[in-house]
Formats: structure tokens, C-alpha cells, sequence
């Protein structure tokens, strides 16, 4: 994701923000606009557009993997605060 990121700022002269304050949304956001078209057009994360454009076939890789961990974590914190 950092590739995209880098890209995005030097060919699109577009900043991206580090509003998540380090927590890696912005991560997840690009991650999730990579695979998923419509999310690439959110209003809420505006430079996702550009995220489709300069993906490598790796990225979609990374972003999938990203996703299915972070599918996988969810799940068991939800099924642990159920079982405590």
C-alpha cells in the first residue's frame, strides 16, 4: 500500500492524509478500494480513486490478504468477548 500511496502523491501531486493517527485506516481503506470498484468512489475517502489505477498485481495480493486477516481478527475478538 505505501507503493500506491507514493504513487499517488508524485503522479497525482495529491496528498494523503494521516487522519487515522497512525492506525493504519488509511491502509485499510486503500485495501478495500482496490478490491471493491464501488468503494473506490466513497466520498469519505477521496484519493481511493486513484487506487485502482496504480495497483500493481501484487497489491491486489497484499489487499486481499489485508482484508481476510482483518476478517479473521474481527471474528475472533467478536467470538472471545462473547465466550469471556
Amino acid at each position: 500500500m505505501s507503493y500506491i500511496k507514493k504513487k499517488i502523491q508524485s503522479e497525482e501531486s495529491e496528498s494523503i492524509s494521516n487522519r487515522d493517527g497512525g492506525m493504519g485506516i488509511i491502509m485499510f481503506g486503500l485495501a478495500m478500494a482496490v478490491i471493491f470498484d464501488k468503494l473506490a468512489a466513497h466520498p469519505m475517502f477521496p484519493n481511493n480513486k486513484y487506487a485502482k489505477k496504480y495497483a500493481r498485481k501484487i497489491d491486489y495480493f497484499f489487499a486481499l490478504m489485508i482484508l481476510i486477516l482483518l476478517s479473521i481478527s474481527f471474528f475472533g475478538m467478536t467470538v472471545f468477548y462473547i465466550c469471556k
